[in-house]
């Protein structure tokens, strides 16, 4: 969800929920935010998986985690191995996203900012 007042704002700032939540928890922050900052955008951004427990909100909105491993661990694959692969694709994932936002908003990386809560 792109928050802008804006055609050509001058940051972006991309909000990662935390555990558990949807872009949605972050919103209020956001709107205030853009309240107080109009010529900035925010980016409220979507876990790709369902939560570890594969829960929903009490609202029955999607439940996110940033996380989630993609794939059984390989034989004599080390935690660290397993743990790294798995925030690799993520992070290959948020940068396409945000590559695609920044490029679509005329914003260079050197004016964007992550914030997250928990997980995020």
């Amino acid at each position: 969800v792109l928050l802008c007042r804006q055609r050509r704002p001058t940051a972006l700032v991309a909000l990662f929920h935390g555990l558990g939540d949807n872009c949605t928890t972050l919103r209020p922050v956001a709107e205030r935010w853009l309240a107080a900052l109009p010529s900035v955008a925010f980016l409220l951004l979507e876990a790709p998986d369902r939560d570890y427990f594969a829960r929903e909100l009490l609202s029955g909105a999607w439940s996110g985690d940033w996380y989630r491993e993609q794939r059984p661990r390989a034989a004599g694959e080390s935690d660290e191995q397993h743990y790294t692969a798995t925030i690799s694709d993520r992070c290959d994932h948020v940068s396409g996203v945000l590559d695609d936002h920044l490029v679509s908003l005329g914003v260079g990386n050197e004016r964007l900012v992550l914030a997250g809560f928990s997980q995020g």
